[in-house]
C-alpha cells in the first residue's frame, strides 16, 4: 500500500507540475500579490514540483525530497488564502481543501518518504 502511495505521489505531483506550464493563468489568478511576479512564482513552483517528484522515485534522495514537499506545501497555504478572496464563491471546497486536503497531503509526503 506504501509503494502504491508512493507511486501515486509521484504521478501527482509531476502531473502537477506540468499543469504550471500547460494552464498558467489559474496560478496567475491565485498568486498573492505580495510574494511577488506571478509568472516567476508559477515556473518556480512548476519546476519545484516536477523535481520533487524526481527525488522521491530515487530512494537516495526520497526522504530530502519528502522534507521539501512539506515545506513546498506549507509554502503554498498562503496562496491558498488568497483564493478565499479570488473566488468567494467556493468557500466551502477552499476551506475543505485548506483544512482537510493540505494537512492530508502533507501526512502523505511525510509517510512515503522513507
Amino acid at each position: 500500500m506504501k509503494q502504491a502511495a508512493l507511486y501515486l505521489l509521484i504521478l501527482g505531483y509531476f502531473a502537477a507540475g506540468i499543469n504550471h506550464f500547460w494552464h498558467p493563468k489559474f496560478y496567475y489568478r491565485i498568486t498573492p500579490p505580495f510574494v511577488g511576479d506571478a509568472y516567476w512564482i508559477n515556473i518556480i513552483s512548476g519546476i519545484a514540483e516536477i523535481v520533487l517528484a524526481t527525488m522521491m522515485i530515487f530512494p537516495q534522495t526520497r526522504m530530502v525530497g519528502g522534507y521539501l514537499i512539506v515545506v513546498m506545501l506549507l509554502a503554498f497555504i498562503p496562496a491558498h488564502i488568497y483564493n478565499f478572496k479570488v473566488d468567494p464563491n467556493l468557500q466551502t471546497a477552499l476551506w475543505i481543501r485548506l483544512i482537510v486536503g493540505q494537512p492530508l497531503l502533507i501526512v502523505w509526503a511525510w509517510w512515503v518518504r522513507n
